[in-house]
């Protein structure tokens, strides 16, 4: 069991983030209807939302607040998950295909650079084929993307690292972000899909844009991918535009587990999404009446850092490592239980590389 002391004279400051945090969760509903979607058909920011997302960084732009929540100890835990899946396929694959996954890092004023430094640090060790990042990259400001690009840069993925946008990223610049990637080697895949290189050619990474903020485009982002689909999206509410289409695997974050939760992780508040609390976090079975071959499954991470308020409550942060395992349809089937996650690693046993520095906020 994790616990959290606070010392009577931090209450005042944490009351000063909380307060910080209600006003931005108001006004980042002034644009959005009961369902999370915006009213603007281009999904432009509304003036005030630009306005009070720029006096929030003046006020926060010195990094205050991640230095006192990661003071605090709520932003020291970073966890590496293990999951392991069985795909049925018509020929053998030369071995199983890794996947490092990560969602939220959220650079900026309320995220801790150490939390970004152990998280790549992570990355990095899983010695993954693939790298997959589900967007949300910055809070409130573009350039903090920044500080993040040169970390990502130093993780190796043989086969590619591939990104989709977030709602904060789409708030802030896509196309700055977009750029700041692309020059770290990371592709950003708008409702587009690209096939892995041999010996995993019949393996497709489809990036689905973001619910909320994005247009999404379900039959776009599949297109010619006849192969196993790996889904790639931001929020778990992709799935609504999904609809039935066929996938193995889609990975997502978005929901932050809550950020803030209740002993045994259940989340107090969820961002917006018609489904985020339904799939908070975790692994789910979408079609558990289906045979293997048609099983949908969905895996939702509770990201890297914190939005609004710098501080995380039986929510830890963590990264994510997949295991993809082919399996002839002639062989015997493996049973369910061999596909829950299979490892729980503190990020403490990846210790950081010279080339992620150890820097301050």
């Amino acid at each position: 069991m994790l616990y959290y002391r606070i010392d009577s004279s931090t209450y005042h400051a944490l009351g000063w983030l909380f307060a910080a945090g209600v006003i931005v969760v108001s006004v980042g509903s002034i644009n959005m209807d009961s369902n999370g979607a915006a009213f603007n058909s281009d999904h432009s920011v509304s003036l005030t939302t630009r306005l009070w997302r720029g006096l929030l960084c003046r006020l926060f732009g010195s990094g205050w607040p991640a230095a006192l929540g990661y003071r605090l100890g709520f932003q020291r835990r970073v966890v590496c998950r293990e999951h392991r899946l069985t795909l049925t396929t018509h020929r053998a694959a030369a071995r199983e295909l890794r996947i490092a996954f990560a969602a939220d890092f959220h650079a900026g004023p309320t995220t801790h650079r150490r939390v970004l430094q152990q998280a790549c640090a992570a990355l990095a060790a899983a010695e993954a084929d693939v790298l997959l990042l589900g967007g949300d990259f910055v809070s409130l400001r573009a350039d903090f993307v920044d500080e993040l690009t040169d970390m990502l840069a130093e993780i190796p993925a043989p086969l590619g690292k591939f990104a989709v946008m977030g709602n904060h990223d789409i708030w802030a610049d896509r196309h700055y972000i977009t750029r700041a990637l692309e020059q770290a080697g990371v592709q950003v895949l708008v409702n587009r899909n690209v096939q892995l290189a041999a010996p995993y050619e019949d393996f497709w990474i489809c990036g689905l844009d973001d619910h909320l903020l994005g247009r999404p485009d379900a039959a776009s982002a599949i297109h010619g991918a006849d192969g196993h689909r790996i889904v790639l999206m931001h929020s778990p509410s992709g799935l609504v535009d999904l609809g039935n289409n066929a996938f193995d695997l889609a990975l997502c974050g978005h929901t932050h587990g809550g950020q803030i939760a209740l002993p045994g992780g259940r989340p107090i508040v969820v961002p917006r999404g018609p489904l985020c609390r339904q799939y908070a976090a975790g692994r789910f079975e979408l079609d558990p009446q289906q045979v293997d071959s048609q099983r949908r499954v969905m895996i939702v991470s509770r990201g890297v850092g914190c939005s609004t308020l710098p501080l995380r409550i039986f929510s830890d942060p963590e990264v994510m490592v997949c295991q993809l395992v082919g399996m002839l349809e002639t062989q015997e089937q493996v049973p369910a239980a061999a596909a829950l996650p299979v490892e729980t690693l503190p990020v403490e046993a990846f210790p950081i590389p010279d080339s992620l520095g150890a820097g301050a906020v």
